[in-house]
């Protein structure tokens, strides 16, 4: 297993342990959880790593710990924050650079979230189960 994926399971599973932690101090779970893999331009496939993270953990979850857990409805958000290079030089005539306007601001583009949910009722379950 590479060392992303390792990684991936020891987020996971921290983020479970901690939700366990506090439900057992009588916080409860308010909504499903979201698991975002990675991001993508809108006209792009998720790459083949973002694909063999989201694999690896559905079988986690799915496999081992038994949770209810399928991909969400992909979100947009914005990539590339705005940002003004020269704010004070106003009277220079300055050339656009590719993805970037004639004040320096880099353009938004969206993206497409790859997420995955684990549902809030699986959770309950896994929660009285440990």
């Amino acid at each position: 297993m590479n060392h992303d994926l390792v990684e991936a399971h020891l987020v996971v599973l921290a983020v479970l342990r901690m939700i366990k932690e506090n439900y057992s101090l009588g916080h409860s779970v308010n909504d499903d959880i979201l698991i975002i893999i990675g991001a993508t331009k809108v006209d792009e496939n998720p790459s083949k790593h973002i694909l063999e993270v989201q694999e690896a953990i559905i079988k986690l979850l799915r496999n081992e710990l038994e949770l209810e857990v399928f991909p969400a409805r992909t979100r947009l958000a914005l990539c590339d924050t705005a940002k003004l290079e020269y704010p004070n030089r106003s009277n220079l005539n300055i050339e656009a650079l590719p993805g970037e306007n004639a004040l320096g601001f880099q353009t938004r583009r969206p993206g497409v979230l790859v997420r995955l949910k684990v549902t809030k009722k699986s959770l309950y379950s896994w929660l009285h189960r440990k």
